[in-house]
């Protein structure tokens, strides 16, 4: 996508005799506090006139929350009773036996794991079919992603990890507004929100209990207008699409289509739209 929106960038001089550069700073399972983070001590080093955050809601609200995540590894931001709280990577510290079986254990996964590699990679991509508390089966649950991101939270956990969530977009906001540079939340989309099947949608939205499959781009739209920034939600747009052509955003044929990452007409649609969004924004300056 990245390269692809500075290619639409320049095409369209956006930016009048300027050249855009495009710059990615993304990193595989960081959340929204993570990415403050290198907002605030990397990518400000390469002077940015505007920045783009994106959030993926199929697992950011998880990555942004410990208890979901069960990730200790990193550093994270909390709820605590009224106020926010950051918390820091708890290290494990274990004994030289208990090292060397770690190790052990280790180069056994490892091993089994490259027994494996092509039926994992498969498998990691396959869509499930999953039960549900109704007792039917249905498609469209994808490994790695929680269905609970399209209901309003109904546990402590996911109650925290959205509170948290709008919380680190407000000191996005922040911190962008010190350096007086513009942003953009660009929210992007999950395999299902955009499938071209309307019976598959269907009958996920139906399993999981959820009258519709953009809860996370309302809440964060009302976030975004209550707090004063950009936001630019994806999903929709890309589903118009995908049910104009009919044909997946996601996936691939050697693995699930219509599920998984975006393929090459995903990236060319997301980045047409992100490109369309800063082009207008760029007129009404």
């Amino acid at each position: 996508m990245t390269e692809r929106l500075e290619r639409e960038l320049n095409q369209r001089s956006v930016f009048g005799p300027l050249r855009v550069e495009v710059l990615n700073f993304g990193v595989a399972g960081y959340g929204t506090f993570n990415e403050l983070q290198s907002l605030k001590h990397v990518a400000w080093n390469f002077q940015p006139d505007v920045v783009l955050v994106c959030l993926f809601s199929g697992n950011d609200l998880g990555n942004n929350c410990r208890e979901l995540s069960q990730d200790w590894g990193r550093p994270y931001l909390a709820k605590r009773a009224d106020h926010f709280k950051e918390l820091l990577p708890t290290a494990a510290r274990f004994s030289l036996r208990e090292s060397m079986l770690q190790w052990s254990h280790l180069f056994r996964l490892w091993t089994t794991f490259q027994e494996h590699r092509s039926e994992s990679r498969r498998q990691s991509l396959q869509v499930r079919r999953q039960q549900t508390p109704q007792g039917t089966s249905t498609e469209g649950f994808e490994t790695g992603l929680d269905s609970r991101v399209y209901v309003p939270p109904q546990e402590v956990a996911w109650s925290s990890a959205w509170e948290v969530t709008e919380e680190l977009l407000r000191r996005i906001n922040q911190e962008c507004r010190s350096q007086e540079t513009p942003w953009l939340l660009v929210v992007l989309s999950n395999g299902v929100q955009v499938h071209p099947d309307r019976d598959l949608r269907e009958s996920f939205r139906q399993a999981i209990g959820s009258p519709t499959l953009f809860y996370p781009e309302e809440r964060l739209w009302q976030a975004a207008q209550r707090d004063g920034y950009p936001i630019l939600c994806l999903a929709p747009e890309l589903l118009n699409l995908a049910e104009r052509d009919q044909e997946p955003l996601h996936g691939f044929p050697n693995s699930t289509l219509g599920f998984g990452h975006w393929n090459e007409r995903g990236h060319r649609a997301a980045s047409r739209l992100i490109a369309d969004f800063l082009q207008q924004s760029n007129r009404e300056r």
